[in-house]
């Protein structure tokens, strides 16, 4: 089962690039901050992944 995922978003460049090469997308639900949406964990998951790499951590 696909389970869609929101985080908080960040203002970083790097975690918005990472967001949109997993092809996840910037939301800003009604009376809350703006959210990443990622449609699937799994997608999610890669995102965390790109996000270490591209901050140098592993």
């Amino acid at each position: 089962m696909r389970m869609a995922v929101r985080i908080k978003a960040e203002e970083d460049m790097a975690a918005q690039r990472c967001l949109y090469q997993v092809g996840g997308k910037i939301v800003l639900p009604a009376g809350k901050q703006p959210q990443f949406h990622f449609p699937s964990g799994e997608l999610y998951d890669e995102y965390c992944k790109l996000l270490r790499i591209a901050r140098g951590q592993k």
